[in-house]
């Protein structure tokens, strides 16, 4: 999470994105409220940042990973 929070700080969204896709598949695994949390604001920071088709598939992911309990 925190390296793509980093690539997101540094405006590298292509980055941000292939770490937020590499992290979908590990969240159905996390099972803390935090790291769930950090997550889901990482997304919404990411959303207002990236407007791209592949981005919105890549946070449309992001999305349903965090849904999935």
């Amino acid at each position: 999470m925190y390296l793509a929070r980093a690539h997101m700080l540094a405006h590298d969204t292509e980055a941000t994105l292939n770490t937020l896709l590499d992290l979908t598949s590990h969240v159905p695994d996390v099972q803390s409220i935090r790291c769930r949390n950090l997550l889901a604001g990482l997304r919404r920071h990411a959303g207002s940042r990236i407007k791209t088709p592949s981005g919105t598939d890549a946070l449309r992911r992001v999305d349903q990973a965090l849904s999935a309990v």
